[in-house]
């Protein structure tokens, strides 16, 4: 995850939300989401010269060319939540994401919720075999962030967070952050619940 390009950084974040919320009913662990950026060029999505020096960024802007992002998956152990037919990778979702932005999800592993999962993100995360997002707990974050496995989120999500996902964080009084943020650097997008 880490030292890959920025690219699409705040857009796949973004997406991951949505994606974990919509595709995940409930997830015994969802602590904070730990996606980093990554891809194949420096390029911004949708990115329009608006002066020197400077850049209008539509952050749901679709990519030119196709984007895989890779993700963990928990699934509910006898899993009906899906219609028949659909996929953790190919669900009206991820064909929405598909359509819209030119984002593609390919599952790099899925586990039932609860134990399976555990162990699954305890092997990527020991192993350094890391999917561009999945949802981890507070505890797993704070080991990914000591061993140097996440990227620098601070920048991307400035520049790419729609304005709806700002309202979203903001809306928190910078409490949704708090526990994603070391030494001043932003290094997940933690989930939102009501309190």
């Amino acid at each position: 995850m880490k030292g890959k390009h920025k690219k699409f950084g705040l857009l796949m974040l973004a997406c991951s939300l949505a994606f974990v919320s919509a595709c995940n009913s409930n997830n015994s662990n969802s602590g904070s989401s730990a996606p980093s950026s990554a891809s194949n060029s420096g390029e911004s999505p949708s990115a329009q010269a608006s002066g020197v020096g400077s850049e209008t960024i539509d952050p749901l802007g679709k990519y030119a060319e196709p984007v895989t992002m890779t993700i963990g998956k928990a699934v509910p152990p006898d899993d009906k939540t899906l219609p028949e037919g659909d996929t953790v990778e190919n669900n009206q979702f991820t064909r929405y994401f598909e359509e819209k932005l030119n984002l593609k999800f390919k599952a790099a592993w899925i586990a039932a919720q609860g134990d399976a999962y555990d162990q699954k993100l305890a092997l990527s995360i020991s192993s350094n075999d890391l999917p561009d997002a999945m949802v981890v707990s507070e505890k797993e974050l704070k080991t990914m962030v000591k061993a140097g496995q996440l990227e620098d989120l601070t920048t991307v999500y400035e520049q790419y967070a729609s304005p709806y996902l700002k309202q979203m964080y903001d809306a928190t009084n910078g409490k949704a952050f708090k526990n994603a943020t070391f030494d001043g650097k932003l290094m997940a997008l933690p989930n939102l619940n009501v309190d």
